[in-house]
């Protein structure tokens, strides 16, 4: 499955601002505001980084870098929410978070990959197995999602893609 060549490298969309702060007035629909929230984005970048180097941990981490690949997800979601001035619930349920996306603009997130990265917070702790393929179809998954998104925030930003 190659689904991150569909988008390209994630494009870095860092701001200045303080990435700590990025919950506290999300209904701010001010430029500040919206820039603030594009901190979510390097943050769901080290969250990929960090999926792979769980994978090939020794021994490997397969629930960590499962829940990785759900956080850096999770937090484009957010960004995207955010960036369009609205308020995004405080939860790991990545179909709840999309749906709120697309209600704001967000072009429609294939319901498997998310199905594929979604996972309980108990993943980090080994109390449910994750397998190789699992991790790594998370991973893929995440990729792609994050890359669609990161496309649409781009745009938000006035910045014309260099994918379709």
């Amino acid at each position: 499955m190659k689904s991150a060549s569909r988008f390209g490298k994630i494009p870095n969309l860092a701001f200045d601002g303080d990435a700590r702060n990025h919950h506290r007035d999300p209904e701010r629909n001010t430029e500040a505001a919206q820039r603030q929230h594009f901190k979510l984005v390097p943050e769901a970048r080290g969250n990929l980084t960090n999926a792979v180097e769980l994978l090939f941990s020794t021994p490997p981490q397969y629930g960590l870098s499962k829940w990785e690949s759900l956080q850096a997800a999770e937090k484009v979601l957010k960004a995207f929410i955010s960036a369009k001035g609205a308020k995004f619930k405080f939860t790991h349920i990545l179909k709840d978070l999309a749906l709120r996306a697309e209600l704001l603009g967000l072009p429609l997130i294939p319901r498997a990959e998310l199905r594929d990265i979604q996972c309980s917070p108990q993943v980090r702790y080994g109390d449910i197995p994750v397998t190789s393929r699992e991790a790594v179809k998370a991973h893929q998954a995440a990729l792609s999602v994050c890359g669609g998104v990161s496309v649409s925030l781009l745009r938000i930003k006035g910045i014309d893609p260099p994918v379709q």
